[in-house]
This record gives C-alpha cells, sequence and structure tokens, in this order.
C-alpha cells in the first residue's frame, strides 16, 4: 500500500471561499438598499406628513400639499420626492386670498 499524503490548503485559498465571499460582499450591500426603498415606499406618505409637520412649525406661515410620490430611481443615488400640489401661506390661516405660492407639481425634491 502506497502512503497518500493528504494536503490541506488554508480555508482562504480555496475556490469555494472566494466565491462565497463576493457573493457576500454583493448581495449585503444589495439587501441593505432594497430594504431601504421599500421601506421608503411603504412609509412615503408618514415621511412627508412629518417633513411638512417640521417645516410648518418652523415657518410664520402654512405649507400644505395634496399628495407626494417617492421616486428612489428617477435622480440615483438621491431619493426624489414628487409633490402636488403645493400651496405657501402667508399666515397660519388656510385660505385663498393668504396664498402666496401655489405650483401644481413640484419635481425631484431629493433628499
Amino acid at each position: 500500500m502506497a502512503e497518500q499524503s493528504i494536503t490541506k490548503k488554508a480555508f482562504y485559498k480555496r475556490k469555494k471561499f472566494w466565491i462565497r465571499f463576493i457573493l457576500l460582499l454583493l448581495l449585503i450591500p444589495a439587501l441593505l438598499f432594497s430594504t431601504v426603498v421599500v421601506i421608503v415606499y411603504a412609509k412615503q406618505d408618514e415621511i412627508v406628513k412629518e417633513l411638512i409637520t417640521k417645516a410648518n412649525e418652523d415657518f410664520e406661515g402654512a405649507i400644505r400639499i395634496k399628495d407626494s410620490h417617492v421616486s428612489p430611481f428617477a435622480n440615483f443615488p438621491y431619493i426624489s420626492i414628487d409633490l402636488e400640489d403645493l400651496e405657501i401661506f402667508e399666515g397660519k390661516d388656510t385660505k385663498l386670498k393668504n396664498r402666496l405660492l401655489h405650483l401644481g407639481d413640484v419635481m425631484s425634491v431629493s433628499i
């Protein structure tokens, strides 16, 4: 019987290790990015309401919008928010006579 020498390679010299390493290196950031996109889509109304509320606290007048849409890929790598019927009022009273500005569609407010 001939003696068989079994040599064991170090783990980092194996092809299987490098394939798994590169896959994980690519998949983890993609998974994190897609998770953030899903969360932003799911909570877009809450995010915009919070931003408008904060703006109204700091601003002497009032800001009002009809609707908004989040678009993560329009201005990649920034996330864009499309605001519909943006109105800015002189005071906290939101009657039409006090309106300073009315924009039908504001696109690409990037964050």
